[in-house]
């Protein structure tokens, strides 16, 4: 598995750049989400994950959805940016912002951070509603972090 930390390390710094050199013209974040699809892709080939997806046809091309899912592994959000054919954007935990340079790409391209204690609820709302509005799609994880030992956990507020 060692061997892979160097390809995956590539795709990450080289897809990485273009996005956030993108955000400074394309500040809906669509370029951005291009990257993490295709970097998404490229993660699962390399790392040989398999994903099969039913239902998608149940989904209209067009429309806004908020997809709600639990957060059992590193997978989830590879998985989710490649299987799902919309443009989507993350309510994620306010402590990835600070992280450099990531915090305020991810705000930048369109994704919320949230403190989880202190969610900000009118906020929230109210970027969900521009999001939508705009036709984006939402994901969120209401557990709020990854599973410990594989069992959905207690949602976060907010």
């Amino acid at each position: 598995m060692l061997f892979l930390i160097p390809a995956i390390s590539v795709y990450t710094l080289v897809l990485g750049t273009l996005s956030i050199v993108s955000s400074l013209f394309d500040r809906r974040g669509f370029f951005g989400h291009w990257c993490a699809r295709t970097w998404s892709r490229l993660i699962l080939v390399t790392t040989g994950v398999r994903v099969e997806v039913t239902g998608l046809e149940q989904l209209q091309p067009g429309r806004t959805y908020v997809f709600v899912s639990n957060h059992q592994s590193i997978y989830d959000i590879p998985i989710l940016f490649h299987s799902l054919p919309f443009q989507l954007r993350i309510i994620a935990k306010a402590s990835l912002g600070r992280f450099p340079i990531l915090g305020w790409h991810l705000q930048r391209t369109g994704h919320m951070l949230v403190d989880r204690r202190r969610p900000d609820r009118a906020r929230i709302f109210s970027w969900a509603s521009r999001l939508t509005a705009n036709g984006l799609c939402l994901i969120v994880f209401p557990e709020g972090t990854r599973s410990a030992d594989g069992r959905v956990g207690g949602f976060k507020p907010g």
